[in-house]
Protein backbone atom coordinates (compact mmCIF):
# COMPACT_ATOMS: atom_id res chain seq x y z
CA UNK A 1 0.00 0.00 0.00
CA UNK A 2 1.12 3.69 -0.79
CA UNK A 3 0.41 6.49 1.31
CA UNK A 4 1.44 10.11 2.16
CA UNK A 5 2.41 12.03 5.45
CA UNK A 6 0.24 14.25 6.68
CA UNK A 7 2.49 17.39 5.80
CA UNK A 8 1.87 16.43 2.12
CA UNK A 9 -1.77 16.46 2.33
CA UNK A 10 -2.02 19.71 4.45
CA UNK A 11 0.46 21.68 1.76
CA UNK A 12 -1.50 20.67 -0.93
CA UNK A 13 -4.77 21.13 0.73
CA UNK A 14 -3.32 25.46 1.49
CA UNK A 15 -2.20 25.48 -1.87
CA UNK A 16 -5.28 24.97 -3.21
CA UNK A 17 -7.39 27.29 -0.84
CA UNK A 18 -4.33 29.98 -1.41
CA UNK A 19 -4.78 29.62 -5.51
CA UNK A 20 -8.37 29.77 -5.14
CA UNK A 21 -8.51 32.97 -3.16
CA UNK A 22 -6.38 34.85 -5.53
CA UNK A 23 -8.60 33.87 -8.46
CA UNK A 24 -11.68 35.25 -6.35
CA UNK A 25 -10.08 37.53 -4.61
CA UNK A 26 -8.62 39.21 -8.31
CA UNK A 27 -12.30 38.93 -9.52
CA UNK A 28 -14.53 40.73 -6.69
CA UNK A 29 -11.45 43.59 -7.19
CA UNK A 30 -12.29 43.88 -10.87
CA UNK A 31 -16.08 43.96 -10.45
CA UNK A 32 -16.49 46.05 -7.42
CA UNK A 33 -14.05 49.33 -8.07
CA UNK A 34 -15.43 51.49 -5.47
CA UNK A 35 -14.63 48.51 -2.10
CA UNK A 36 -11.21 47.92 -4.05
CA UNK A 37 -8.86 48.57 -1.70
CA UNK A 38 -10.80 46.81 1.32
CA UNK A 39 -11.18 43.81 -0.89
CA UNK A 40 -7.02 43.72 -1.68
CA UNK A 41 -6.59 44.39 2.21
CA UNK A 42 -8.96 41.33 3.07
CA UNK A 43 -7.52 39.30 0.18
CA UNK A 44 -3.60 40.25 1.65
CA UNK A 45 -5.00 39.47 5.11
CA UNK A 46 -6.32 36.32 4.60
CA UNK A 47 -3.26 35.57 1.98
CA UNK A 48 -1.01 36.41 4.77
CA UNK A 49 -2.71 34.29 7.08
CA UNK A 50 -2.61 31.22 5.13
CA UNK A 51 0.84 31.19 4.07
CA UNK A 52 1.91 31.83 7.94
CA UNK A 53 -0.18 28.50 8.19
CA UNK A 54 1.35 27.02 5.02
CA UNK A 55 4.99 27.97 6.96
CA UNK A 56 4.28 26.35 10.48
CA UNK A 57 3.08 23.20 8.51
CA UNK A 58 6.76 23.23 6.31
CA UNK A 59 8.70 24.04 9.24
CA UNK A 60 7.28 21.43 12.11
CA UNK A 61 7.00 18.64 8.94
CA UNK A 62 4.64 16.05 10.59
CA UNK A 63 5.56 13.21 9.00
CA UNK A 64 2.75 10.56 10.19
CA UNK A 65 1.84 8.26 7.36
CA UNK A 66 -1.42 8.39 5.58
CA UNK A 67 -2.29 4.79 4.58
CA UNK A 68 -4.87 3.80 1.78
CA UNK A 69 -7.53 1.37 2.26
CA UNK A 70 -10.12 -0.61 -0.05
CA UNK A 71 -13.35 -1.08 0.50
CA UNK A 72 -15.42 -3.99 -1.60
CA UNK A 73 -17.44 -1.32 -2.98
CA UNK A 74 -15.54 0.94 -4.35
CA UNK A 75 -12.57 0.48 -7.70
CA UNK A 76 -10.41 3.27 -5.98
CA UNK A 77 -8.84 3.31 -2.31
CA UNK A 78 -9.96 5.78 0.29
CA UNK A 79 -7.22 7.84 2.73
CA UNK A 80 -7.23 6.50 6.01
CA UNK A 81 -6.77 9.77 8.31
CA UNK A 82 -6.81 7.55 11.43
CA UNK A 83 -3.59 8.43 12.05
CA UNK A 84 -2.13 8.79 15.25
CA UNK A 85 -0.19 12.63 15.60
CA UNK A 86 2.71 13.65 18.08
CA UNK A 87 1.56 16.83 19.35
CA UNK A 88 3.11 19.29 21.82
CA UNK A 89 1.43 20.11 25.31
CA UNK A 90 -0.91 23.32 23.75
CA UNK A 91 -1.89 24.04 27.67
CA UNK A 92 2.36 24.70 28.29
CA UNK A 93 2.35 26.85 24.89
CA UNK A 94 -0.07 29.17 26.28
CA UNK A 95 1.19 29.63 30.19
CA UNK A 96 4.58 30.07 28.34
CA UNK A 97 2.83 32.92 25.93
CA UNK A 98 1.04 34.43 28.81
CA UNK A 99 4.37 34.61 30.86
CA UNK A 100 6.46 36.30 28.22
CA UNK A 101 4.27 38.39 26.55
CA UNK A 102 5.14 42.02 26.31
CA UNK A 103 3.08 44.56 27.80
CA UNK A 104 1.95 46.58 24.97
CA UNK A 105 2.93 50.17 26.96
CA UNK A 106 6.79 49.23 26.95
CA UNK A 107 6.81 48.63 23.17
CA UNK A 108 8.52 52.06 22.11
CA UNK A 109 9.13 52.98 18.15
CA UNK A 110 12.79 53.16 17.24
CA UNK A 111 13.82 56.66 16.27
Amino acid sequence: MKGTTFVSLCLQAITTVQKHLHETGSMLVGLILQVASIISLMVWFIDHCIDEIRLSIICHGDISVITWGWKDTEATPYANFEVEHECRNWESILEWTKAHQANQSAILRPT
